[in-house]
């Protein structure tokens, strides 16, 4: 943890020590590389709910991993995302975000948020996921296999946004996705309206939907994903 000798060891603990921070702090809270967070319950999500806070990584070795261990959707309505977005200049980065029923991240009804050299993989709904939320960049991620269910493996789940990343909402504006790899999804690879897409790679999609390639939102200029 920046600014703190504290070290915890449940994500409500993280959760909580987030909450005790002001907009002022520009904290960042650092998870060691190689650790595995299990994600179980919807009390135990990463919720970012303070302005101004950095997620990263530190240490060698692979990227921490924010794992929902297959789980189910929490009650009813929407699935929860196994990271929560809520305040205005959050930065998450360098982590691995996998194997959930909801989404990957969601930036929720927030501005000025970033991610970056992360990997999201195996996803029930979006990998990434944003409701109302403006001045929003994604680049350099890998992103695969969104609107799966891990325990099915290839077959099909029902999905709200099945898309690697879905800014459809037609709330969020000024958005901005480039220099991600994105693969193996079940539908689209980028669902955007009017927001700024360049530099991506897309693949195939896997299921009979349409396709993960989409030459109104996508110029295919350069690669360069930086996933370290």
């Amino acid at each position: 943890m920046s600014g703190s000798d504290s070290v915890y060891k449940t994500m409500q603990d993280v959760n909580a020590f987030i909450e005790t921070l002001g907009g002022d702090d520009k904290a960042t809270i650092y998870f060691q590389r190689g650790d595995t967070w299990v994600i179980q319950t919807e009390t135990a999500v990463l919720n970012v709910s303070t302005e101004n806070i950095t997620i990263s990584a530190f240490g060698s070795g692979d990227r921490p991993i924010f794992d929902g261990n297959n789980m189910t959707k929490f009650g009813e309505g929407r699935t929860q995302p196994l990271v929560q977005v809520s305040a205005a200049g959050a930065v998450v980065e360098y982590v691995t975000i996998q194997n959930a029923y909801g989404s990957g991240i969601r930036f929720d009804q927030t501005v000025d948020g970033t991610l970056r050299h992360s990997k999201i993989d195996m996803m029930g709904n979006a990998a990434v996921e944003l409701f109302k939320s403006d001045n929003i960049t994604v680049e350099h991620c890998q992103i695969s296999r969104a609107g799966y269910h891990g325990d099915q493996g290839p077959e099909p789940i029902y999905a709200f946004h099945p898309q690697a990343i879905n800014a459809n909402d037609n709330w969020s504006d000024n958005c901005t996705f480039r220099y991600n790899y994105i693969y193996n999804n079940w539908t689209e690879g980028i669902g955007a309206n009017s927001h700024t897409v360049e530099y991506n790679l897309i693949g195939a999609s896997i299921g009979s939907g349409n396709s993960n390639l989409d030459l109104r939102l996508l110029i295919l200029r350069h690669l360069d994903c930086h996933n370290r």
